[in-house]
């Protein structure tokens, strides 16, 4: 069943597949890491096992703008609260130079994208070179 939050995590892809970076589309550039859901102790502790980590925000831009080495966005549905485990995943990550951000909803984490984009002159989007 899809959720508010999926569905803002859906959209910021389908965003992302039609907009680009210097000729390629964001999505090329953006893999989602499916950290979050419900899953029984068993498959919770292989997964542990295999190097997942509480936390870790759902979407990673991995293209370096600036003084940041990527971005790292945690996507939330309006209202939705960061955990303890999240907070300090985005800290750990600023504290190592990355740009690391929580966002509500789809077009919070849209305009975040392309501020962070901004940041260099460099970088045209919607199909630019």
């Amino acid at each position: 069943m899809a959720t508010p939050e999926h569905n803002a995590q859906v959209a910021l892809i389908g965003w992302a597949k039609v907009n680009r970076i210097n000729g390629r589309p964001i999505a090329d550039y953006m893999p989602a890491i499916p950290n979050g859901g419900k899953r029984n102790r068993f498959e919770a502790y292989r997964l542990k096992q295999a190097g997942v980590i509480p936390g870790v925000s759902d979407l990673f831009l991995a293209y370096p703008v600036g003084p940041y080495h990527g971005m790292w966005l945690e996507l939330k549905a309006r209202g939705g609260r960061l955990t303890d485990l999240q907070r300090n995943w985005l800290e750990l990550m600023r504290s190592v130079g990355y740009h690391a951000v929580c966002c509500e909803g789809f077009d919070e984490a849209r305009l975040a994208i392309e501020r962070y984009l901004a940041l260099s002159g460099r970088v045209y989007l919607n199909g630019s070179h």
